[in-house]
């Protein structure tokens, strides 16, 4: 009985082995820091445009000069093209976070290349060109989602960062609430930073906006610098 039951864990290693191999969460290819020795970081912000934040978020980087990186998802584009433009006019970088924000790697090639294909397709129609930049939903990917993102002469960026600046659902939101979630950003922010870091945050909630006035006061007073994806990669 002992040996059928070790049996049965191995082969369940083995499984479990072979499925993070087939999904993994960062397979070679996708960049998850860009190389410098200069005090650089790049701040990006998923999941936009969002009709009440993405906008609030542009006013917070306007304020202080600060250029990011924003991943929006194609059918929110096409319900505040607006904003979308806005992003582009502010002078930050744009890159495609597929169409209607599906997890890729569990779906065939041909799902993979309508959410791409389709994003490209409403950046086209919005701004007049398609962004080089690609970032996964939840940054999973595969290498068959890897090889499509490249058919299309992309890049996919990852992070180093995770603010995890999103919120549940049904999720109680109060001030208390909001300090502890900006407390642990910054507490994240403090152990991670680091020359060539890339700082995932998102558009959705109130946290984000908490957030990133204290997120942008912190990494320049550590002496670094915000920078696109468009001028380092």
């Amino acid at each position: 009985m002992n040996h059928l039951f070790a049996c049965g864990v191995k082969v369940a290693l083995i499984v479990s082995v072979i499925f993070l191999v087939s999904f993994a969460y960062n397979p070679d290819g996708m960049p998850m820091q860009f190389p410098t020795n200069k005090k650089q970081v790049a701040l990006t912000l998923d999941d936009g445009p969002h009709y009440l934040y993405t906008e609030k978020i542009l006013d917070i980087l306007k304020q202080n000069k600060v250029k990011a990186s924003f991943f929006l998802i194609g059918a929110r584009m096409i319900e505040y093209p607006s904003i979308v433009r806005r992003i582009n006019s502010d002078g930050h970088t744009l890159g495609n976070h597929t169409y209607s924000h599906i997890r890729l790697d569990k779906y065939i090639d041909q799902r993979v290349d309508e959410e791409i294909a389709e994003t490209s397709r409403v950046y086209e129609n919005i701004v007049g060109f398609v962004p080089k930049y690609f970032r996964p939903p939840g940054g999973r990917i595969n290498k068959s989602v890897l090889a499509t993102v490249e058919h299309y002469g992309l890049l996919s960026v990852g992070w180093s960062i995770n603010a995890n600046d999103f919120l549940y659902k049904d999720q109680q939101v109060d001030e208390e609430f909001l300090e502890k979630k900006v407390s642990a950003i910054m507490a994240l922010l403090e152990r991670d930073l680091k020359p060539g870091a890339i700082i995932l945050m998102h558009n959705g909630n109130e946290v984000s906006i908490k957030a990133l006035p204290r997120v942008i006061e912190y990494v320049q007073a550590q002496g670094y610098q915000f920078v696109t994806l468009s001028e380092i990669m």
